[in-house]
């Protein structure tokens, strides 16, 4: 595949496209309900803020937000502190939210297929190189930040600030 092609909007897009298929060929109910519609705004939001953060503080950096060019600064601060990946996990919250939003219960097997994708495609790539400019610098960053979420309590979170620790 081109390279201008195999980009990760494109790969939304091709997923979005057959969650609405799934949920205008093959609709199961739900579409319009006022929670499925709220989680879905709720989600394409958080994308779309994940995003926006993830974007404005790759700018700051002065590094570039194209994926298959090599990084000028390796940023860590920011939303970038709680997932290496926003800006893909925003995509994956929009496809999430979109396949509530349309009622495509089915379809929410696309949102880990699509992970896998980005993972297998861009993001696995994409840390090797960073690993080969930044070394030790990205090793450590990668070894406390997940790559997409953690459910885990990061330590020393709430040392010093009154919390139980």
């Amino acid at each position: 595949m081109r390279r201008w092609i195999d980009i990760p909007p494109v790969w939304l897009a091709v997923f979005l496209a057959l969650a609405w298929l799934q949920a205008d060929r093959l609709p199961l109910g739900g579409a319009g309900w006022p929670v499925w519609d709220l989680l879905g705004g709720l989600c394409v939001g958080g994308g779309g803020l994940l995003m926006a953060l993830a974007v404005l503080e790759l700018r700051r950096a002065r590094t570039t937000v194209i994926p298959h060019r090599d990084a000028e600064a390796l940023v860590t601060t920011g939303i970038f502190r709680r997932t290496r990946n926003p800006i893909y996990l925003g995509d994956a919250l929009i496809l999430a939210g979109m396949v509530c939003y349309w009622a495509a219960w089915p379809s929410l097997l696309l949102v880990p297929l699509f992970v896998w994708l980005i993972t297998d495609r861009f993001i696995l790539d994409e840390e090797s190189r960073l690993e080969a400019r930044f070394g030790r610098a990205f090793e450590t960053y990668a070894t406390r930040t997940p790559r997409w979420l953690s459910w885990r309590r990061r330590a020393g979170m709430n040392e010093g600030k009154g919390g139980r620790g």
